[in-house]
């Protein structure tokens, strides 16, 4: 597709350090990178950031709310509505869903201490 000129970069999402250095190697170099990346979801530091950087490959983040948790609105499983795909990931899950309100819950605490209130 580069060489046909349909396409002026190549990127990839959610990949694997392996993956990004095996695409980035090909005759058409990563231009970019995309993972999720939050505060709450910061697994990327230790393990994609590195290879990406070494690379010079850009860094897209998505979901930064962390999939709205982060935005305050989320309070409980069921303010999710019954076909949101959000209920099939693991941070959503009914187990799950409750710690991740309190460490929001704490975000919202150290936030206001260094008076860099949230807003809804």
């Amino acid at each position: 597709m580069v060489r046909a000129e349909k396409v002026r970069a190549i990127g990839l999402s959610e990949a694997t350090p392996e993956q990004i250095r095996r695409a980035h190697a090909t005759p058409h170099p990563v231009a970019a990178v995309q993972n999720e990346y939050s505060l709450r979801i910061r697994d990327v530091e230790g393990d994609i950031i590195p290879p990406v950087n070494e690379l010079g490959i850009g860094f897209v983040t998505y979901s930064p709310l962390s999939r709205s948790f982060l935005s305050g609105e989320l309070r409980k499983f069921e303010d999710l509505e019954e076909t949101d795909g959000r209920r099939t990931l693991p941070g959503f899950q009914l187990e799950n869903f409750s710690k991740n309100v309190e460490l929001v819950d704490k975000i919202k605490e150290i936030a206001s201490e260094k008076n860099a209130h949230l807003h809804n």
